[in-house]
C-alpha cells in the first residue's frame, strides 16, 4: 500500500499472490460479498467499493513464484491496456493494484443472464 493507505497504482515491486489465496471479508477499501468464480488463472469476487459506494468485480490472479516477474509485469501491462478500451461487450477496468501483497483488478460489475437462460425455453 502507498503511504496514504491506498493501494499502489504504479507497477508494483515483484511479489506473487499465493494460488490458494482467499480474500478476507475486508480487503483494503473493498468489502468482499462473495466469490463469483474460480479458475486456473485466479478468482473473481463480488465486492462493495466503500469509497465509491458501488458494486465491483475484483479479479485476483493466482501467480506462482516460479512464474517470475514477467508474468506480473504482463498482468499490469494488460490491465493498463484494457482500461483504455470502451465497448458494450467489454467489462470496464477501473483500477489495478495490490493490497498487502495481493494483486487485483477492479472491474465493473453487472447482473447478467447466462447464455443458456437466453436460448433455452423454460
Amino acid at each position: 500500500m502507498a503511504a496514504s493507505g491506498q493501494p499502489s497504482t504504479s507497477t508494483p515491486p515483484i511479489g506473487m499472490t499465493k494460488p490458494s489465496t482467499e480474500l478476507p471479508e475486508q480487503f483494503g477499501r473493498y468489502r468482499i460479498v462473495k466469490r463469483l468464480g474460480k479458475g486456473g488463472m485466479g478468482s473473481v469476487y463480488l465486492a462493495h467499493d466503500q469509497q465509491l459506494d458501488r458494486k465491483v468485480a475484483l479479479k485476483v490472479p493466482h501467480f506462482d513464484p516460479e512464474d517470475g516477474s514477467r508474468v506480473l509485469e504482463r498482468f499490469y501491462r494488460e490491465a493498463r491496456a484494457a482500461a483504455t478500451l470502451e465497448h458494450d461487450n467489454l467489462c470496464p477496468v477501473h483500477d489495478v493494484g495490490q493490497i498487502e501483497g495481493i494483486h487485483y483488478l477492479n472491474m465493473s460489475y453487472g447482473e447478467v443472464q447466462s447464455l443458456a437462460d437466453l436460448i433455452l425455453p423454460d
